[in-house]
């Protein structure tokens, strides 16, 4: 039997983050002295900062993957046993520009995510988990999304690896591109950008 993988959030890469969003939390405040809304922004992305430097300093596995299911800390704490789970994606991050009059694209690995669905819900649900699952359904992405650019150590392509040994479905690569998911069966690298 496969010991199970676990990952942990990046300490460093999650303090910078707090970093940046109390440095946003400033300005906006600043900007109270002229508009209430800049104090709502102020304390909203306090609250942020405050969330993630929470994260920050979890020694908790995040993502843990083995023989009895997968358990995303975020979502659940629950392990959720590969039975349950229907569909798996690596969804890639891309970033689009434009040159010279021509649209590109390039690969954003730091913005991959493993995405999946369940059988069910029940039990896993709350009005505003239930609205965002609707909204990015509606979307053509899966129910549940996982940034794996947060996790030290871990790229999306590893975590897929690792839920290979265990689940026996087709893993999905999806690429956003246009507002759409153009999605084929994943191999381990990415697939090509138009």
């Amino acid at each position: 039997m496969t010991p199970p993988t676990t990952w942990r959030y990046d300490k460093a890469q999650l303090k910078k983050t707090a970093a940046i969003v109390f440095a946003m939390a400033l300005v906006f405040g600043l900007f109270s002295v002229t508009h209430w809304f800049g104090a709502v922004m102020a304390i909203l992305a306090a609250g942020v900062g405050v969330q993630t430097l929470i994260y920050a300093n979890s020694n908790r596995p995040v993502l843990t993957i083995g023989p009895e299911g997968l358990r995303y800390a975020r979502f659940s704490s629950r392990t959720l046993p590969w039975s349950e789970i229907t569909e798996v994606a690596v969804v890639r991050g891309v970033r689009r520009g434009v040159a010279w009059g021509k649209v590109y694209y390039k690969p954003a690995p730091s913005t991959d995510e493993i995405s999946f669905s369940l059988r069910s819900y029940d039990g896993y649900t709350g009005a505003l988990r239930n609205a965002l699952r609707g909204l990015r359904t509606m979307f053509g992405a899966l129910g549940v999304q996982c940034y794996v650019g947060q996790l030290e150590g871990a790229s999306a392509d590893d975590v897929a690896r690792a839920i290979q040994v265990h689940w026996r479905g087709t893993i999905q690569d999806m690429v956003p591109i246009e507002g759409r998911f153009n999605k084929t069966p994943w191999t381990g690298t990415p697939p090509p950008l138009p």
